[in-house]
């Protein structure tokens, strides 16, 4: 099965709507880009955090 679903990456300082995006790489924890987070209950986690875990 292919699938055409867009997964979109947004790299900023700011946190970015989550309807504007998937994932957020968050450059004030790391100016080289190695913080990517998604919104998940209501905040924007790291994706190697337990609570972010499924």
């Amino acid at each position: 099965m292919i699938t055409n679903e867009k997964i979109s990456f947004k790299a900023a300082k700011t946190a970015p709507s989550p309807k504007e995006t998937d994932y957020w790489i968050d450059l004030t924890e790391d100016l080289y880009g190695n913080v990517i987070k998604s919104y998940s209950g209501g905040v924007w986690l790291p994706l190697n955090t337990k609570a972010n875990a499924n």
